[in-house]
């Protein structure tokens, strides 16, 4: 198993109280919430990486966006059925 890392993450005033809120709903610790919002994140962000590999590789920005957009549609359909 990997060793999770920790990070340091400042947020405005108005984020912190609307994850406090989301904290005190859910009956769990903000760092709770903005770890399952982290990890709600991860496929796009793969996608995002993907994006910017595939530019760096000299892919045409046309290209690389219907590919970025497809995939991020994709993935949005993947989780509505859940």
């Amino acid at each position: 198993m990997a060793v999770q890392k920790r990070i340091a993450l400042t947020v405005s005033p108005e984020h912190q109280e609307i994850l406090k809120k989301l904290s005190e709903f859910q009956n769990k610790p903000v760092t709770t919430i903005v770890h399952d919002f982290v990890e709600a994140c991860m496929p796009m962000a793969q996608e995002m990486v993907n994006a910017y590999e595939d530019l760096k590789l000299g892919k045409s920005l046309a290209e690389v966006e219907r590919k970025l957009f497809a995939e991020g549609l994709r993935i949005v359909s993947e989780n509505m059925k859940d």
